[in-house]
């Protein structure tokens, strides 16, 4: 269970980026993409996911981190992704986050973790735009 963000798009930043890829090699490139949406993920849909995570007894909230996203097909692809820490919960109680965040016939979901993110979206996308925008600034200064 987790919600992702995924980058694409906005032509000026795409080409920058290609650029810097023919100078510096695709591992800088990626590399720049995945700093900038662990930023965007730690900085923005994190501390919300946080705030609207429902506490009983807090395990749950604690439980929230950031990891890269993984992809059946990673070519070509950079994100990351709130989850909920694997072993978090003891065994027989690792389906609670699961019921939390999209309900049982007897319980209505509390999404703690798709709601934040999409509402944060555009939040996102300006730390990740502004984190690249640096990077290209900082390291190609073109």
């Amino acid at each position: 269970m987790s919600a992702e963000f995924v980058l694409t798009g906005v032509k000026e930043i795409d080409a920058k980026l290609k650029a810097m890829g023919a100078e510096n090699g695709t591992a800088s490139v990626k590399k720049a993409l995945r700093q900038a949406t662990r930023k965007a993920m730690k900085e923005v849909v994190l501390p919300a996911s946080r705030e609207a995570v429902p506490v009983r007894t807090g395990a749950l909230k604690k439980s929230l981190t950031v990891r890269k996203a993984q992809f059946k097909n990673p070519r070509n692809k950079v994100g990351h992704s709130v989850i909920v820490r694997p072993k978090a919960f003891e065994s027989g109680k690792d389906y609670y986050p699961a019921f939390v965040e999209y309900g049982t016939p007897r319980m209505e979901a509390r999404s703690y973790i798709r709601e934040p993110l999409d509402r944060m979206a555009s939040a996102v996308w300006r730390v990740v735009h502004a984190a690249l925008r640096s990077t290209i600034a900082r390291n190609w200064g073109k």
